[in-house]
């Protein structure tokens, strides 16, 4: 039995608890498979940090900001998606069967995880029809599978954007990374997702977290003692509760795009109460 057949579907509460095991609904969907479920990983020091809006607003500024307090913090705008965010994957030449079958069930986890935390995140259904704005590309050879990648689906969605044409070909681009396309006051038209598939098993999954949360905001590191694959060091395969919580508050509809570091920390306790409440 595949691990998403045994995956368990009914309706859901959110408990940000050490190990805590994550139930939700979706009786909107009559095909949904019925035996799934979500687990969200973390530790003491973890479930310490979720509980205090101090520490959650330092994490918060950090991973959308960065850390450079030198910089005019008046300057550094809040990228966030100006609408929904439709992910398309696309598999370089020669890529294992299980290697796709690992990406797509950490897509298919993310999407439902991201349903929860109020992001409007989907996959691109098979049949093409969907608009996509968010290239997900997995690659061992990037300088290989750039000009077949770009030719078809990317040219038509990043048209344009030679500088990073040329970062892909020259194979400087980094093992995994999130790009944004973002208009004026920040907000985002677009992501292209950067895995490579050459990498080993066990790391793969935090890196393809890592691009997604790249791509939808949270751009920057966080601190090598953090639970979070936004740490460099982190050897979690999948988000952690920190992460879950990042981005539901990422997603509050209080904020917008180009919002400053400073407009967005003097309304952080509300962003915070909000994340915490399973009703929210």
């Amino acid at each position: 039995m595949s691990v998403a057949s045994r995956w368990l579907i009914c309706r859901w509460q959110i408990a940000l608890l050490a190990l805590c095991i994550l139930a939700f609904g979706a009786a909107t969907d009559a095909k949904a498979d019925q035996n799934q479920s979500i687990r969200l990983l973390s530790d003491e020091a973890a479930d310490a940090c979720i509980q205090d809006v101090a520490c959650m607003r330092d994490l918060f500024v950090q991973a959308a900001f960065g850390d450079n307090q030198e910089a005019d913090t008046e300057a550094l705008p809040l990228f966030k998606w100006n609408g929904p965010v439709q992910i398309g994957s696309f598999f370089g030449e020669g890529i294992d069967d299980p290697v796709q079958q690992v990406i797509r069930q950490s897509l298919a986890q993310m999407h439902l995880l991201g349903r929860i935390a109020g992001s409007d995140l989907s996959l691109a259904k098979a049949n093409g029809s969907d608009v996509i704005n968010f290239i997900l590309l997995i690659s061992d050879d990037f300088a290989t599978d750039r000009d077949r990648a770009f030719s078809t689906l990317l040219s038509n969605v990043f048209g344009g954007h030679v500088a990073l044409y040329d970062e892909l070909s020259s194979g400087s681009s980094p093992v995994c990374k999130g790009h944004l396309f973002a208009e004026t006051k920040a907000s985002v038209s677009g992501g292209l997702g950067l895995v490579d598939a050459g990498v080993d098993a066990a790391v793969l999954g935090r890196c393809l977290h890592q691009a997604v949360l790249n791509v939808l905001g949270l751009r920057y590191q966080l601190p090598e003692t953090v639970d979070s694959v936004l740490n460099p060091t982190s050897q979690r395969d999948a988000w952690t509760s920190v992460d879950f919580l990042l981005l539901k508050m990422l997603h509050d509809p209080a904020l917008r795009p180009g919002m400053t570091r400073t407009e967005v920390t003097a309304i952080f306790p509300k962003l915070h109460q909000r994340a915490l409440s399973p009703s929210s």
